[in-house]
């Protein structure tokens, strides 16, 4: 059943806007629009970029032998030598 034929519209969703409902819909479009470089994807492509980039300089921080960060290995992975063992 086709209710539009009753109130005498045939395609109601191809009906032509009147000149002040489409200048109000084109400007309301251009306000809610994105500016240039502001979309989602846009975005979403920058955070990936940074979070990537911030992974790699905490991979190359962890990669770099500071005198340091040399000593505390040493330190922790050193066995005893003669001079500490408690055997005699």
């Amino acid at each position: 059943m086709d209710d539009t034929r009753d109130c005498g519209v045939e395609k109601p969703f191809t009906i032509q806007s009147s000149p002040e409902t489409q200048a109000l819909k084109e400007q309301q479009a251009r306000a809610l629009a994105p500016k240039s470089g502001q979309s989602k994807i846009l975005r979403k492509a920058r955070e990936k970029m940074l979070e990537e980039s911030k992974r790699k300089v905490r991979s190359r921080a962890r990669d770099v032998d500071t005198p340091i960060n040399q000593g505390q290995r040493r330190r922790h992975t050193d066995k005893p030598g003669p001079e500490t063992s408690t055997h005699r």
